[in-house]
């Protein structure tokens, strides 16, 4: 895969974010957030950052470097990450508006799907302490039991991202990530986005097939076929993220039926 982008003059970096903190309970001591503790402590305050923030961070310090290199066209970078750090490219995306696109892939809670579903994997379990609770600040965890009082959710931080694309991908059968979760946030993020975007309306299925600029994935084709409102297509407007001619062109980021 590397080789087909370098064919096309595409550079790919990979970033080990281990080498930032290790991910693993006691990875503070060994990470860069260990470097900043606060005197006479051993672990971060409630409200200060997890080892996403820290991996984040890391990525900031990757493009920090970029800029400087005068064979890599900084202007135009794009931000790849899978799972945990699904996650972690999400945050950086919203932080960093040098990253001009962000492809986030089964990123699921505390990524791109809605926290609020309290659905698979919620808040209560990745923040556990026998999970993942040093990824995140510890006042997550505090909503484990009153998911619905938490006052942010997905579509918050994607929208964050507008108006640069961003690629939520997660497989139709992978509910631990929740891509329905992650498809609805999208959905929210509409409100927020669509300012931003074309609005492209097709009349039939050709049309999704043949426009290349409606290349729809099969987890949303399969979120289509289930509304009986478009049993016989009807009208869909489909969000389309104005991109640059250089860039790949992915997914529509949501769809809405009239």
């Amino acid at each position: 895969m590397h080789l087909l982008f370098i064919a096309q003059g595409i550079g790919v970096a990979t970033v080990y974010y281990g080498d930032i903190e290790p991910d693993f309970k006691e990875g503070i001591k060994f990470g860069i957030r260990g470097h900043y503790l606060k005197p006479g402590t051993l672990q971060p305050a409630p409200d200060e950052c997890g080892a996403n923030s820290a991996w984040s961070w890391g990525l900031n310090c990757a493009i920090d470097y970029f800029e400087t290199d005068k064979r890599i066209d900084s202007k135009r970078m794009a931000l790849f990450g899978v799972s945990r750090l699904g996650k972690t490219v999400l945050w950086t995306g919203a932080r960093d508006m040098r990253f001009k696109m962000i492809i986030a892939s089964c990123s699921g809670e505390g990524g791109g799907a809605s926290s609020l579903r309290d659905y698979s994997e919620n808040i209560k379990h990745l923040t556990d302490a026998s999970h993942y609770f040093y990824q995140f600040a510890a006042n997550d965890h505090s909503y484990a039991s009153r998911i619905h009082e938490f006052p942010v959710d997905a579509h918050m931080l994607i929208a964050l991202i507008a108006p640069r694309p961003f690629y939520l991908r997660t497989g139709y059968s992978d509910n631990w990530s929740d891509p329905k979760g992650e498809f609805l946030a999208a959905v929210e993020t509409d409100a927020g986005t669509s300012v931003f975007a074309m609005n492209v309306t097709v009349d039939s299925f050709d049309d999704l097939k043949n426009n290349v600029r409606i290349r729809l994935t099969k987890d949303i084709l399969r979120e289509l076929k289930l509304s009986n409102r478009i049993e016989t297509f009807g009208r869909i407007n489909l969000l389309v993220p104005k991109l640059p001619s250089s860039f790949v062109y992915f997914p529509p980021l949501a769809y809405s039926i009239k």
